[in-house]
Order: C-alpha cells, then sequence, then structure tokens
C-alpha cells in the first residue's frame, strides 16, 4: 500500500511534464525500483533455497541411441525418440529392446527424429505428434496413432512438409500442446539468421497449428499479411530447443544462442525476438528482450531443456520455478521470477555434474524425468529418502 501511494503521489507530481525524454526515462527506472521493492516484499522466502536440496537419480531407460525427445502416455508408457528415426517404448518397468517404429529420417550434424508430443486427447484418439527431417531433406510433422500393439507406420498423416530443404543444424524441433488445443512447433533458423526476421518461411520461429490438418489458426498474427507464412506465431528467434507453458499458459522458449549469449524468452502473439539483429538483451532494439540469460564468458553454451515445475517434492521453495539445463555445461539450475515474468528473484544450481541434458519434464508426485544424450539415459529425480 505504501509503494502504491508513493507511486501515486509521484504520478501526480510529475504529469505536466511526464512527456520528456530525460524525466520519462527517470520515472520509468522510479517505477522498476519501485516494482522490485514491492516483488521482494510478496516474495519473501518463497524463492528457491541457496543450497540445493538431496536427491536420488534413478536410470530406468538406458543404453538409448542418441535420444532426443519423450512423452509419458496417460496410461505410463513412455516413447523416447533416437535422432536416426526409431521410436522406443519404456512400459512395465523396463525398456523394449526393439523399437515399435522407424520412420526414415536424415542424421547429418542436427537433422533427423527430434520432436514428439501426445494428444491431450489420447486416451480416446491414441495420437501422438513427431517432427523429423525427410530423407530428401525437407522438415516432416506427421501425426501418429498408438495402440496397445505399438504404432502402425500406415497410420503416419502428414501435417506439414516443409518447402524448403533443411541445413544440416539449427532445426529446433519441440512440439507441444497449449492451453488452447493448439499445437506449438519450435524450428531454428537453418543456419541463416535472415530467416529468423522473414515472415514468408517457417524458420527461426514459433509455429502454432491446428492439430486436425496442419492449417493456421485464424487467430494467428499474421494470417492476413500478404505472403507470410500463416502459422507463425513469433519470430526472431535462433534456435528455440525447448517450449514449455507455465500454469497460467504462458508459453517459454529457451534459445540456444550463438557467440554471446543463451535466451529463456516469454513468448508473445506476433512477437519479434531480435535475432539476428539481437542477442541477449539489447538496450537500443526495439525486439523483445528475454526474461534471463547468461552469457559464453566461461565458455561455450547451449540451453536445452526448459520446464516449468508446479510440484513441491523438492520443496515449496521450487513451486512454480523454471528448470533449465545445459546440454554443453552439464549443469540443471533453477530460476524464480515474479509474476509477470519482469524480475528474476533467484537462481539455484540444482544439479552442477547433471550430464547432457536435452529434456526435463515432471512427473509423478512431482519427480523430474531426465533424458541425456550421452550416455543415452532416461532417468528420474526424486527427492532423496
Amino acid at each position: 500500500m505504501v509503494l502504491a501511494w508513493v507511486r501515486k503521489q509521484a504520478d501526480d507530481a510529475v504529469e505536466q511534464i511526464a512527456a520528456l525524454p530525460v524525466v520519462r526515462q527517470v520515472r520509468q527506472a522510479i517505477s522498476r525500483v519501485a516494482e522490485q521493492a514491492y516483488d521482494a516484499i510478496v516474495t519473501c522466502g518463497t524463492g528457491p533455497p541457496s543450497q540445493p536440496p538431496p536427491f536420488d537419480r534413478t536410470p530406468i531407460a538406458t543404453g538409448l541411441s542418441s535420444p532426443t525427445d519423450f512423452v509419458v502416455l496417460p496410461d505410463g508408457r513412455i516413447l523416447i525418440t533416437q535422432k536416426a528415426g526409431a521410436i522406443r517404448i519404456y512400459e512395465n518397468g523396463a525398456l523394449n529392446p526393439d523399437p515399435i517404429l522407424v520412420l526414415p529420417t536424415r542424421t547429418e550434424g542436427e537433422r533427423g527424429l527430434l520432436g514428439i508430443e501426445v494428444d491431450p486427447h489420447f486416451t480416446d484418439n491414441g495420437y501422438v505428434y513427431v517432427a523429423y527431417t525427410t530423407t530428401d531433406a525437407h522438415y516432416q510433422l506427421s501425426r501418429l496413432t498408438v495402440t496397445d500393439e505399438g504404432i502402425d507406420p500406415a497410420s503416419e498423416f502428414s501435417l506439414f512438409l516443409s518447402p524448403d530443404l533443411e541445413a544440416t543444424n539449427h532445426q529446433g524441433g519441440d512440439l507441444q500442446f497449449g492451453p488452447d488445443g493448439k499445437l506449438y512447433w519450435g524450428i531454428g533458423d537453418n543456419t541463416d539468421g535472415a530467416n529468423a526476421q522473414d515472415l514468408t518461411n517457417i524458420h527461426g520461429k514459433i509455429l502454432r497449428l491446428n492439430p486436425t490438418d496442419g492449417s493456421a489458426p485464424q487467430d494467428n498474427p499474421f494470417v492476413n499479411t500478404p505472403n507470410a507464412e500463416a502459422r507463425i506465431w513469433a519470430y526472431g528467434l535462433r534456435n528455440p530447443f525447448r517450449l514449455a507453458f507455465d500454469a497460467d499458459g504462458r508459453l517459454l522458449a529457451g534459445d540456444v544462442g550463438n557467440n554471446a549469449v543463451e535466451e529463456l524468452d516469454l513468448i508473445t502473439k506476433g512477437g519479434n525476438y531480435g535475432w539476428p539483429g539481437a542477442e541477449g538483451v539489447c538496450a537500443s532494439c526495439t525486439s523483445i528482450k528475454p526474461i534471463y540469460t547468461y552469457d559464453h564468458s566461461t565458455g561455450s553454451a547451449a540451453i536445452t531443456s526448459v520446464l516449468y515445475y508446479t510440484g513441491d517434492a523438492f520443496g515449496p521453495g521450487y513451486h512454480n520455478t523454471v528448470f533449465i539445463a545445459d546440454y554443453i555445461r552439464g549443469w540443471i539450475k533453477v530460476v524464480s521470477f515474479n509474476s509477470t515474468y519482469s524480475t528474476v528473484l533467484g537462481v539455484v544450481t540444482f544439479d552442477g555434474t547433471a550430464g547432457s541434458t536435452v529434456k526435463l519434464a515432471e512427473g509423478s508426485n512431482g519427480s523430474i524425468y531426465q533424458l541425456t544424450i550421452f550416455p543415452g539415459e532416461l532417468s528420474v529425480l526424486t527427492p532423496a529418502e
């Protein structure tokens, strides 16, 4: 209440001169400080502790060959994708030694079978969605039908095939269903930064599609823009490798950087995130700034996992925080924010020796699934007993 009163007095006092540039900057700075002070007060004691909790890592599926993604089905089975096109299944406490399906794919560089997502109505329809590079180097988004016996190759239904040839790097690949029932797909810039600002192609973008046929929802931001790819939801990204929705349905993306900075972005409809003109926070840019960054001052890096954690198994301080992982640096960190993501409240290293993580997902009772590409393992993280 005191902060609100102070801000009201300041607003009244500068109303006549607020249009002056210098005064506007001072006013914004004061407002920012007040907001940060308010966040510090209302979140006192709710951030993650300075030391991570003890936990156990239990590998449940080992010997995987370059695993890239996984989904937990409503019936408890887990589908795991491998870069060379195989889909493996973990069921009844064991990894099936044989793939249930092998999709024909290219594997040079970052090409391959890269993403999988389960339909929100899987119990009724058995659908999962996959993103992979075809043998003639195009990007394919398909729907498959899972049964008790596995996946029939004849069930593949094409939702989208890229008109462009896919380069060996910067393919992104993550698929996520939003609370709106639409399918979101993160795609890298195809190793050409200019693609990210070009609305005529899919590269360097977050796409939003109708899962029934792969078409563009009519409320997408560029549906009525001449020559624009209507499926684009946001653009100006380099390689949005992982996506995650928070408890309020807001979309987060981990965007792998170039030479300087790794980004965590809050994705908004029609938003431009600046690449290649901006990497990290660019004070002079008009593009949307990341909500969290870390630089390459201590060596190479690649943000390859984003998990919005809603559980409390590791303590109340971790509820509604963002877990991120870096494939190169080998750590998992936890970042806490205020309610609007405008302020970082704390950053804690959850595991400094986590390995080459490519996916984190929340499991039952607040456990966390961790997929590492080297070695190829799917593990479960639980509080130490």
